[in-house]
């Protein structure tokens, strides 16, 4: 009875370890041991930085810009919602206070000239706005009479054409050169007149001045309308074709654009090759530039995974995601320099890297992976031009 008492009179156990089995208790000291001889224990707020910084692509509150579209003096830029906002890009970026181009429906492209502009919406209808080339100009956006549902558009300061979902071309404003591709050179159209392809299917359009091209299912280019520059890419001089003819030496492409007198391709290994303007050279005394009147690469400008073009300038997207840019760019931020025939005349990166770009006649501008815009150039003097790229404030 007494030892019995003994027992029940024990003060209580106050170290729980030695009710832990045997196999636990070996466990825990040999990882006690294991943390002193490594340096002791490491609280939370002692723990090393990681050795790769943290990812910059931290998701910007609001909804991003999705497409950027350059025209003489205008940048627009398309958000998820399909608003549509313009910006004066002679300005300043820190001056430039974009504006919603009201009463259009929700868009899923954009294209803008010297003047006006014009919008894809979801439907498929094309609206445009400014001084509009088809039917009663007006300042409000207007629906263009097209029978078929759209999915490109692309506008110059003179005509404008649109893809069709079927793959037809349809183009109205002036005829002049032929740029409407009908085979009626010197009829303009007010109403949308249908480009004489031969049965081809497009696949994606570009328009410049007074000439546009086509992308075909063939993977082959074909350009119809003025060739005073070489826009047509024929390798020869000739005035003007009033249907479209392919340009030769071209292969695989995979995108196009044009702007002013100039057009460029990318093809087999992401290379891009220009013709029209040729915008390796530098404007002479007499402030013209050299014509390229067949495809010529651009060496050193490889590979390229989007392209845009500027009046005497190309700017792509590389494979790092940076922006480089080719030919004579004062306006841009590059030097003049010796002809640039050796790469870029420019390299910007942005810290989350460029997934889109356009070019207007002062600045280039780029959208990130969270869809904020980054613009760089000058407006008012060459001799001002900035490489550093400076945001726009769009809306989100």
């Amino acid at each position: 009875m007494l030892h019995a008492h003994m027992q029940n009179d024990r003060p209580p156990r106050t170290t729980p370890y030695f009710g832990v089995p045997v196999v636990v208790r070996i466990f825990i000291l040999l990882h006690l041991v294991t943390l002193v001889a490594c340096g002791g224990l490491v609280e939370p707020e002692d723990r090393p930085a990681p050795s790769n910084p943290p990812s910059t692509n931290v998701p910007v509150p609001g909804l991003p810009i999705v497409e950027l579209a350059g025209g003489a003096d205008e940048l627009c830029a398309l958000r998820s919602d399909g608003a549509l906002f313009c910006v004066d890009s002679s300005k300043e970026v820190a001056e430039a206070t974009p504006s919603r181009i009201a009463d259009l429906p929700s868009a899923t492209s954009v294209s803008v000239a010297r003047g006006y502009g014009c919008v894809v919406a979801s439907n498929g209808d094309v609206w445009c706005w400014g001084a509009v080339l088809h039917a009663t100009p007006s300042s409000r956006p207007s629906r263009v009479p097209l029978e078929k549902a759209t999915r490109q558009i692309a506008c110059a300061d003179d005509h404008c054409c649109a893809l069709a979902v079927d793959g037809k071309v349809l183009c109205w404003g002036s005829n002049a050169e032929g740029q409407l591709g009908n085979a009626r050179a010197g009829v303009e159209a007010t109403v949308p007149v249908e480009v004489e392809l031969g049965g081809v299917r497009a696949t994606a359009l570009t328009s410049g001045d007074q000439f546009s091209c086509v992308l075909t299912t063939e993977a082959n280019v074909r350009c119809w309308g003025s060739n005073a520059s070489g826009n047509l890419g024929i390798g020869r001089r000739q005035r003007s074709s009033a249907v479209p003819v392919v340009v030769e030496g071209l292969r695989d492409v995979t995108a196009l654009r044009s702007a002013s007198g100039t057009t460029c391709a990318i093809g087999v290994g992401q290379q891009v090759h220009c013709w029209g303007v040729e915008v390796s050279l530098q404007p002479g005394p007499d402030g013209l530039a050299g014509f390229a009147y067949e495809p010529r690469a651009i060496t050193g400008f490889v590979p390229i995974q989007r392209v845009a073009v500027g009046p005497r300038e190309v700017c792509g997207i590389d494979k790092a995601e940076s922006v480089v840019c080719y030919g004579y760019s004062p306006n841009y931020g590059a030097a003049p320099g010796p002809a640039l025939g050796g790469g870029a005349s420019l390299i910007t990166s942005l810290a989350r890297g460029a997934k889109g770009i356009a070019l207007s006649d002062f600045k280039v501008a780029a959208v990130d992976a969270v869809g904020v815009v980054w613009a760089w150039g000058n407006a008012v003097s060459p001799s001002k031009a900035s490489a550093t790229p400076a945001r726009i404030a769009f809306p989100r």
